[in-house]
Order: C-alpha cells, then structure tokens, then sequence
C-alpha cells in the first residue's frame, strides 16, 4: 500500500507535526459492555527479534491467543498510522464517563524506537481523533485477523482426524499457463478393493515422469505403498489444516485445479480449488515425489506395469 493512497483514506487524520521513529511495541484493547466483542492486539518483538502479532477476542475465547509475524512493511504502515493521527498527543488521556452505563472503553500504549512513548486509557470517553484512528487500525488488523481465525477454525474442525493415512483421492490439473500435467489417484489399503492403486498420468512437462500418458490399475500391497511415508508428509505440511478448503484464483483459468479427500483411521480431510492453501507448493512436490517412488519401487521389485 503505497502512503499516499494509504493517507487519503485517513479521512480527518490530522497532519504530524514530526516524523515518529520506528515502533518497538504496541497495544491496543477495545472493552465492550454485554453482547460486544471484547478484543485485543499486542505487537512485540519475539524472542528472535521479529515482529508478531498476539490476539485475542471474548467472541472466540475458546481459540486462545493467536499468533501471526509482521514484516517490516507491516510495522511501517502501524507506524504511519499512529503518526497521521499523532497519538501522542493523547499520553496521560484517563477519562471516564460514568453516566452511561451502556458504553466501551479503550486502552493504548504505543513505545518508539527514540524512546518516546504514549499511553491513554478511556471509558466512554475518548480523545481527539480517536474514532478515525480506532477504525483505520481495525481495519489494517482485519486481513492478518481474518487469516488467524480460519486457521484455528480448520484446526478445531480437524481435532477429530487421526491416525494414519488410510485412502487418497488427489487430482490435479493443470489448466492455462500453470502447465498441462494432470494427476488422477484412487489409492486405498490394502484389503478395501483389489485393484488398490488405481493412477492416470498425463505427464507433459516431464517434472515427474518423462512425458507421456501412463495409467496403473494394480493391486499392491501396504509395505509397496509405505503410508507411513505419506502420512509423514501429510502432517509436516499440515494438510489438517486444509479441512473443508474451497477458494478460486482471481485467474482461476491460468491456475492449478486441485481436489483431496484424504481418509484416516479417524476423520477425513476434503479441499479443492485453484489458490493454493498454505504449505501447497511443498506438499505437492513431496507427495509427488512420494508418488513418483512408490510406482517406480513396484516396477522394478513387483512387476507393476503401465497399460495404455
């Protein structure tokens, strides 16, 4: 977001009168009376000299407190924005209102790199330029917040998945300039059907499989399968995570389609689309990989042959 687009959507921030130093932390808490959402964000440095985030909000109390990094563009535009309203114009603000009784308060801290710092608490009362600034910052907090809930959604939704990958449908397709390859794959344990290892290639790009058209229709037993070694993969990229995941490219013709159903012995996780979910890059090139292995393993030491 460059500044000066990013200021003219400031509406009444009023013009700094001196260039604030880098933040160092901040903290900001919005108290709500019943039936308002109570939260919190707090920006620190972690133990490794990062930026994070911490949040937390009464609606989702049963999520804890979430965490997500900031990069320094991040830090910058929190920076802008306490500069453009000059908040620290409201250091040592301590007001409260006691004749409404059905109200919010607020409280801030904000410390500079310059060591300069600011500090105000309020209850009904705010200070100049407060309610711009309240939400022009919800605003800049709203993607990272957004991003942080679906995660713990996926996370609450997929506690009941466990154990060992049983059975895999995957298919992808490569559509426009994201390549041709296509990947077909019904692969269960053994015992479920006899012809357990059910795989269409289409390789055009030779990433995996020189090219051409490969289909393998065989029964195969686990050890050929090594499920340990999937299930591994499964869970160093977090595909838990990817429970009930159903979102479109902006250039969805240009881009890979993807479809899961993964079964374990407890649970079972479904995604598709074509924006990729976090970790995808990673997963596809090990479960391919792993794919790759398993079919040239049975060729050599179990006969498996590809039909036309």
């Amino acid at each position: 977001m460059e500044l000066p687009s990013f200021f003219s959507l400031l509406g009444r921030a009023s013009e700094p009168t001196k260039e604030y130093a880098p933040l160092e932390s901040f903290l900001y808490s919005y108290d709500g009376t019943i039936g308002r959402n109570n939260y919190r964000y707090e920006v620190k440095n972690d133990q490794s000299g990062n930026f994070q985030l911490t949040y937390s909000s009464f609606q989702y109390q049963d999520y804890g407190e979430m965490v997500a990094p900031l990069d320094d563009s991040w830090m910058l535009k929190l920076k802008n924005l306490c500069q453009a309203y000059d908040v620290k114009r409201w250091d040592g603000f301590n007001k409260s209102n006691k004749e409404v009784s059905d109200g919010s308060g607020f409280s801030f801290f904000a410390k500079f790199s310059d060591g300069s710092s600011v500090s105000a608490y309020g209850m009904n009362s705010v200070p100049d330029g407060y309610r711009e600034f309240e939400s022009q910052l919800n605003l800049l907090f709203q993607p990272l917040v957004d991003s942080l809930l679906e995660k713990q959604r996926q996370l609450k939704v997929a506690q009941g998945v466990q154990g060992n990958c049983r059975s895999i449908l995957a298919t992808f397709i490569q559509q426009g300039q994201s390549g041709r390859d296509e990947y077909h794959l019904l692969i269960y344990k053994q015992g479920v059907r006899e012809n357990n290892f059910d795989v269409k290639i289409k390789s055009c790009s030779g990433e995996f499989f020189e090219k051409g058209y490969y289909r393998y229709y065989a029964g195969l037993p686990d050890e050929a399968l090594h499920w340990d070694k999937v299930t591994e993969i499964m869970e160093r990229n977090k595909v838990v995570c990817w429970m009930n995941y159903d979102k479109a490219a902006p250039d969805a013709n240009n881009s890979e389609w993807f479809q899961f159903a993964f079964g374990f012995e407890e649970g079972r996780v479904e995604a598709m689309g074509t924006l990729p979910p976090e970790n995808y890059g990673q997963f596809r090139q090990e479960f391919l990989s792993w794919l790759c292995s398993v079919i040239k393993e049975a060729e050599t030491k179990r006969g498996l042959t590809a039909s036309k």
